[in-house]
């Protein structure tokens, strides 16, 4: 899904390159540790909440870049301390900023420490949350991010051709892209680019591109809404087309023959209706994934559900229901429901009609 993301943002973002160009240091993202009883599951969750909200700040190393720069620094020391080790990683890459999150599980208790490492110092914001949901520690872990930078400290690090965004209650788009935030309604024709939207935003046919959309409804009769940052509100497409998110907190809506809802992170819901080949995609579902009519459920990790008439895939672990005719799950803690049901992890991997693990 990320190569899908990419590939979508080419396509789509040269235009609005020209009127809105933001300059951001690169960091590295160190893989992030655990102590005691941490899920994978969750340990992966983290990461990427820690990746997309850093995000918002830096131009991020690729991991690949990272792992290459790890090895080196081991083959090159005997004994690589932690912070000895940190140093030849920002040597050999040249990046002045790192990044490390640390989890601590013990009992019911989860402490969150991250640490920021550049040129000159080490800076470290920690916090301990007791019978924590995963849910709980994504919103500690973009707390501790923004509470490293004031508001004057994160103005200096997006430097922008545009310093200040400006705000109007109405916009109407054609073929452009104005980089500035609107308060209550957005018309769209063809291609629209504004920065943050709040109120309805609503396009008859062609493309809708935001960075953020803010307690807003985004509406499309004949084509794509793509959010590039956070969504809080909803996305709606009929009757054909697609949603595109990266955090999501609200829902995702497609009445359409074929389409997809696609996000990073969903807190909330993603549905499609009256479906005769559509699918939706996410990372991390904290909510539910529904398909009325064919198409499939995707996602990594999710807490709820999939239901789908046709089939539901989580790559790595479902807490909650699978419902369809068939059911995949890398690990299991919940229940399946459908003809051919798939607990990889499981002591028994393939059962019929029902299958259970927790």
């Amino acid at each position: 899904m990320k190569l899908f993301f990419t590939i979508f943002s080419i396509s789509f973002l040269l235009t609005s390159s020209l009127y809105g160009v933001s300059i951001k240091p690169d960091a590295i993202i160190i893989p992030v540790s655990t102590i005691g009883k941490v899920t994978e599951a969750r340990k992966h969750i983290l990461q990427n909440t820690l990746e997309s909200k850093l995000d918002q700040y830096f131009n991020i190393v690729s991991k690949d870049k990272v792992e290459e720069a790890q090895e080196k620094a081991f083959m090159e020391m005997d004994e690589c301390s932690e912070s000895r080790c940190f140093m030849l990683i920002q040597e050999y890459l040249q990046i002045e900023n790192l990044f490390i999150l640390q989890v601590i599980g013990e009992g019911n208790d989860t402490q969150l420490s991250l640490k920021w490492i550049d040129l000159d110092k080490s800076r470290v914001k920690e916090d301990l949350c007791i019978n924590c949901r995963t849910k709980d520690l994504r919103i500690i872990i973009n707390s501790l991010v923004d509470s490293f930078f004031l508001k004057k400290e994160k103005e200096k690090m997006l430097l922008s051709v545009h310093s200040k965004s400006q705000t109007t209650a109405f916009r109407f788009n054609l073929l452009s892209s104005q980089y500035s935030d609107v308060s209550n309604f957005r018309l769209n024709f063809l291609y629209g680019f504004d920065k943050n939207i709040s109120g309805f935003d609503f396009t008859p046919i062609g493309f809708s591109h935001s960075e953020n959309l803010i307690d807003a409804y985004q509406y499309t009769i004949l084509g794509v809404n793509y959010v590039k940052e956070d969504t809080k509100g909803y996305q709606m497409v009929f009757p054909l087309g697609m949603n595109i998110s990266g955090n999501l907190e609200g829902g995702q809506i497609g009445f359409y023959p074929v389409g997809m809802n696609v996000a990073d992170d969903v807190s909330g819901f993603q549905l499609g209706l009256m479906s005769l080949a559509s699918a939706n995609i996410a990372d991390d579902v904290s909510g539910n994934q529904i398909i009325l009519g064919f198409g499939i459920n995707i996602a990594d990790n999710i807490v709820g559900g999939q239901y789908s008439i046709v089939g539901n895939f989580a790559t790595e672990e479902i807490n909650g229901i699978q419902f369809g005719l068939i059911n995949y799950a890398y690990k299991l803690k919940g229940i399946q429901i459908g003809l051919i049901n798939i607990n990889w992890s499981g002591t028994i991997p393939v059962l019929p009609i029902l299958n259970a693990s927790w």
